[in-house]
């Protein structure tokens, strides 16, 4: 009598035990068969449709790497991005756009780098991706997001590493942002990597030409003729330009002094021959002194413009 209860109540048991073999068996036949599939798309396709029944843990870590081996064969073709995307979203994971990114990188392709880039960034918010996502942003011609990750770059590396970035921003930029990013770029060193001597220099004169155009146009006069002064000083070309603006700088302040450093500072300019600021400079000067000789230029040349010559040489 206990014998024949105990078959009965251990049957449902072996039962059980047996259609889990069973099942086992028939899922263990299907990956087999999912193995010899030779196209790399198809093969992936299928393990991720098994992948979304209820797969026998024995058999996960083979599906898992057949898929990955599926995605891997079809990196630098657009057939990968829907399957990492399909990846991801029945494990929850990021191993798909991990390997989409990658991909995009290899093969130059900008829309699917900050696609798969944003989303790694996301949850691995690392120096290396932002400058990634800047990099394509701007090619894309997107400047907001390329701003937001080059400043992530920058704020993390310096302005000497991401040098490039920096410029970017400072050549897109207008009145004070601009005279910003040239005082900041101005501090540094020397050229950074990549950019020769010939153009540091260009560079360095781009600076200053920013910063005192800015002093010039806040009303800050002093400091803007200090600012043309050091930039005539830089480079021979720039003279000119820095006279007369140096010259107008001293009429904005006003005073008998300033007039006479107003004069000669047109008069600098003046002799220059230079086509766009020696002919305003002339004019300007010219006001100046016939309003403080009562409408004359008689002894102009000799009082003011021969000496200038002689200042310019």
């Amino acid at each position: 009598m206990h014998g024949a209860l105990l078959i009965v109540l251990l049957s449902p048991m072996v039962f059980q035990e047996s259609e889990e073999a069973q099942e086992y068996r028939r899922q263990f036949a299907q990956y087999e068969e999912m193995l010899e599939i030779q196209d790399p798309a198809e093969r992936a396709t299928a393990f991720l449709d098994f992948g979304d029944q209820e797969v026998d843990e024995r058999l996960l870590g083979g599906v898992a790497q057949s898929i990955q081996a599926g995605l891997e064969a079809l990196a630098g073709t657009d057939a990968l991005y829907p399957l990492a995307d399909r990846w991801d979203a029945q494990t929850g994971e990021l191993t798909g756009a991990a390997m989409a990114l990658q991909s995009a990188a290899a093969t130059g392709d900008d829309e699917n780098i900050v696609k798969y880039g944003e989303i790694i960034y996301a949850v691995n918010p690392v120096v290396d991706i932002a400058k990634v996502l800047a990099t394509s942003y701007n090619a894309l011609g997107n400047e907001e997001k390329f701003d937001e990750y080059a400043h992530v770059a920058i704020e993390a590396q310096g302005l000497a590493e991401n040098f490039d970035y920096a410029y970017n921003m400072f050549q897109r930029a207008e009145g004070e942002e601009a005279a910003e990013w040239a005082r900041r770029l101005q501090e540094l060193p020397s050229a950074p990597s990549g950019v020769s001597a010939a153009e540091w220099r260009g560079m360095q004169i781009e600076f200053q030409r920013t910063v005192a155009s800015w002093e010039f146009e806040s009303g800050r006069f002093q400091n803007a003729i200090n600012e043309y002064r050091t930039l005539a000083g830089m480079d021979r070309g720039q003279r000119a330009m820095s006279n007369l603006f140096m010259c107008r700088s001293h009429l904005e302040i006003g005073g008998p002094d300033q007039i006479n450093q107003a004069m000669a500072r047109c008069a600098d300019a003046a002799v220059l021959n230079n086509a766009t600021y020696s002919g305003p400079a002339r004019a300007l000067v010219e006001q100046i002194y016939t309003t403080n000789t009562g409408g004359t230029l008689e002894g102009f040349d000799e009082n003011v413009l021969a000496p200038a010559r002689i200042r310019m040489r």
